[in-house]
C-alpha cells in the first residue's frame, strides 16, 4: 500500500476544461498523427466534430489534452459524446505519462470500448494489466452516445490504496453506472504528470463537445 498516495473518496466533480475541439481549442490537443481532422457530416455542437475516417497505417490516432489544467490529473474526469461505425475501437486514456508536446498510447490507463464489450488496461513499463471487473457496456454503433469515466485514489474492496476507474453512460435522461474498475497498485499516481484524452483505430470515428474535470 502506498501510504502517501492521495485519497479521494468521490469522483472529481470541479469542471477544469472545456474543449469542443472544433470550434476554437484544436491547439488545447497534442496528436500522434495527422489522420484526425474538423468533420461537418456529424457533430453534436455546430459547426463540425472531431473525426478520424483513415484506414489504414497508421491504425491509431491518440490525442492527448495539453490544456495547463490537465497536464496532472491522479484524479479527474472525462465526459464527451462519441459516434462510432460498426467495428471501431475507441479509447479513453487518463493518467497518462507521456510530456507535454507529445502524444502515444504508451505509458497510460485506458477504458477500451471494443467491439465486443468495454474493458479497462493498464499499459506501462511495470508490465500490461488488465482491471477488474469488466464493464456492463456495448457501445452502440452509427449514433451519439454521450458518456463519462471517472478516476480516483481510493481503499478498494480488499482493504488497499487503489486506482477507481468508473464508466457512466448517459441514458433515458440520467447518467447509469456501468461499473467500476480497480488497480491495486494505484500506477500513476504519484509521478507529477497524468494526462487524459482520447484515440481512435482506424475509423469512421467522431467525438464532440468533450469536457475534462478536476478534483472538487
Amino acid at each position: 500500500m502506498k501510504k502517501n498516495a492521495p485519497i479521494m473518496h468521490i469522483p472529481p466533480t470541479k469542471e477544469i476544461c472545456r474543449t469542443p475541439v472544433l470550434h476554437n481549442s484544436w491547439a488545447d490537443w497534442d496528436f500522434d498523427n495527422d489522420k484526425m481532422f474538423l468533420a461537418i457530416d456529424h457533430f453534436i455542437s455546430p459547426p463540425s466534430s472531431l473525426k478520424r475516417s483513415f484506414i489504414g497505417s497508421p491504425g491509431r490516432t491518440v490525442a492527448l489534452c495539453n490544456h495547463a489544467a490537465t497536464l496532472n490529473l491522479p484524479a479527474g474526469q472525462l465526459e464527451t459524446y462519441l459516434r462510432r461505425e460498426v467495428g471501431r475501437h475507441i479509447y479513453i486514456h487518463l493518467r497518462s505519462q507521456q510530456p507535454a508536446g507529445t502524444s502515444s498510447i504508451e505509458e497510460s490507463t485506458y477504458v477500451w470500448f471494443q467491439e465486443w464489450g468495454t474493458i479497462c488496461l493498464r499499459l506501462s513499463a511495470l508490465g500490461n494489466k488488465g482491471l477488474l471487473p469488466i464493464f456492463d457496456y456495448l457501445m452502440p454503433n452509427d449514433q451519439w452516445v454521450l458518456l463519462r469515466v471517472s478516476w480516483w485514489t481510493d481503499i478498494s474492496l480488499y482493504c488497499v490504496t487503489a486506482l477507481h476507474v468508473k464508466l457512466e453512460v448517459y441514458e433515458g435522461g440520467a447518467w447509469i453506472d456501468k461499473g467500476t474498475a480497480y488497480d491495486d497498485d494505484d500506477w500513476g499516481a504519484d509521478t507529477g504528470k497524468a494526462r487524459c484524452g482520447l484515440s481512435f483505430i482506424q475509423g469512421p470515428i467522431w467525438a464532440d463537445d468533450t469536457i475534462i474535470r478536476g478534483p472538487a
